[in-house]
């Protein structure tokens, strides 16, 4: 599992605190990737809690050519935003990463994310919802293979260039 982003309640690293105390007698591996010095309370716990914890891997912030290389070798992005997320720019970059997403049912997540088909959606800050899905997919791991063939293809800045003024012209 991948998690990167601010380290902050607002990005749901408190929900992910909690769904990591439920997967304890489950084999994981869970990388945090985010600027360690300027996460919240919530990443204060998870860190304390976790920082001998051989499943849970910190990373302090990473540049995107380093998180890509981490992504490519991990199978599902975590992406549990208690945010109103209106274009997720992690949802694009798992994507195209090949990640399949388990985020949280909410705007932007929700949208450009097919539940069941190439991702994973819960209930806002229902860390027990998450826990279950990321238990059900290390308890069935062919489940991801599946959630991968489904993933669309990564847009180039020049498709999403179009698609913008695409909507522009049918506005004007």
């Amino acid at each position: 599992f991948l998690f990167w982003g601010r380290l902050v309640s607002a990005k749901g690293i408190n929900v992910l605190r909690e769904a990591i105390k439920r997967l304890k007698d489950y084999e994981y591996t869970i990388h945090i990737v985010g600027d360690m010095k300027n996460g919240d309370q919530s990443f204060d716990q998870i860190y304390s809690e976790n920082k001998n914890n051989k499943k849970v891997i910190f990373h302090d912030a990473l540049d995107q050519s380093s998180i890509f290389k981490l992504g490519c070798k991990c199978d599902i992005a975590l992406i549990p935003s208690s945010w109103f997320e209106t274009g997720p720019i992690t949802v694009y970059e798992a994507f195209a990463m090949k990640l399949p997403v388990i985020g949280t049912r909410l705007g932007g997540i929700e949208e450009l994310c097919k539940d069941n088909f190439n991702s994973l959606l819960f209930d806002l800050n229902d860390h027990n919802e998450l826990s279950n899905l990321m238990i059900s997919l290390i308890k069935k791991p062919e489940k991801i293979d599946y959630l991968r063939l489904n993933l669309p293809q990564p847009r180039s800045p020049n498709d999403l260039g179009n698609e913008i003024n695409l909507v522009y012209e049918k506005l004007l």
